[in-house]
């Protein structure tokens, strides 16, 4: 018998930039400010500004607690790619 193709469903979750720029520059705020917040390095945090990291959990949710009453799809998108394991 051959063995069927398992898949699995692979979520990669990126920043809006642009839209963090906007939210925080309403606020008066820079995104030194919330870098500093999130307790990161100026790297890693402007390869998440960039798209060239993911966040964490752990960093998304500092974002989210950082820009209260902020939608978290107006801050996050969701990319979903399936793979297959066999």
């Amino acid at each position: 018998m051959a063995k069927e193709a398992e898949l699995l469903m692979r979520i990669r979750i990126y920043i809006k930039p642009a839209n963090v720029k906007i939210i925080l520059m309403r606020r008066g705020k820079e995104l030194s400010w919330l870098m500093e917040r999130l307790e990161v390095s100026d790297s890693h945090f402007y390869n998440i500004m960039a798209q060239r990291r993911q966040p964490s959990a752990i960093i998304a949710k500092r974002i989210i607690k950082h820009l209260p009453g902020v939608p978290w799809d107006d801050i996050f998108k969701v990319e979903e790619a399936t793979c297959s394991t066999t």
